[in-house]
């Protein structure tokens, strides 16, 4: 079976078996950064990449097993050739049918801030509406503001809460996009939800907590360590 390449705007989903040695490696540091595995489970990077590269595309034929329902890829600026992050997608874990999907993605934290979270979802979007889709779920950890601003960019919105206690947002692929205001109501009304959950002076201590973040991302894309960095300033801002 072909595996697809997938391309949007600025970006290239390349599957990870076509990936080289230093590529994985690029992956498997961004996965192990402190920062990006604050919100995912992957507790062995290395294993999880190299296993991932031995998949084949998905069928959808044995709806239980996960790795058979889910498409994985990694993204590369189409301009620069680099790698900037990685991508899955495919059948909501929690239905008994493959015509609901959810998402995954991480971006190497020197690429934060540049929107590439908001397209890659958004070309995801578009895949699944091209194969006959009719719903998208996305659900994060209620302070991950990088992947609720991806999904209420592309017209998802607030569905409830999960089991694990997280934010749900849906798309209903079979509606028109949503239009701006509904788009600017849907991120008020999840900075409104998360103030609730976390308290003013937890919301307070994680806006600061993204103020300095962003001056770590600045500091890496000027050429500083991306491992010292990261290490240093996670434990100083969530471990003390």
């Amino acid at each position: 079976m072909v595996e697809k390449v997938f391309e949007s705007e600025r970006l290239l989903f390349k599957p990870f078996s076509s990936l080289t040695s230093k590529e994985k490696g690029i992956i498997i540091q961004s996965w192990s950064n402190p920062f990006n595995a604050r919100y995912n489970s992957t507790k062995d990077a290395k294993k999880s990449v190299l296993n991932i590269s031995k998949l084949t595309e998905p069928t959808f034929k044995d709806l239980n097993n996960f790795y058979d329902c889910m498409y994985y890829r990694a993204v590369f600026d189409k301009s620069t050739n680099q790698i900037i992050g990685t991508c899955r997608f495919g059948k909501y874990y929690r239905t008994s049918n493959n015509d609901c999907w959810d998402f995954g993605f991480n971006v190497l934290l020197k690429h934060w801030y540049k929107g590439y979270g908001t397209e890659i979802l958004g070309k995801v979007v578009k895949i699944a509406r091209q194969d006959g889709i009719k719903s998208f779920i996305g659900s994060a950890d209620a302070e991950n503001i990088g992947s609720y601003k991806a999904m209420i960019k592309n017209g998802f919105a607030y569905d409830g809460i999960d089991a694990d206690g997280d934010f749900v947002y849906k798309l209903d692929l079979a509606k028109a996009e949503n239009k701006k205001d509904n788009i600017n109501q849907n991120w008020n009304d999840y900075i409104a939800k998360l103030k609730q959950k976390l308290g003013l002076q937890m919301f307070e201590k994680l806006e600061n907590i993204n103020i300095k973040i962003k001056e770590i991302v600045k500091q890496i894309q000027n050429g500083e360590d991306e491992n010292q960095l990261a290490n240093e300033y996670y434990k100083q801002l969530f471990q003390e």
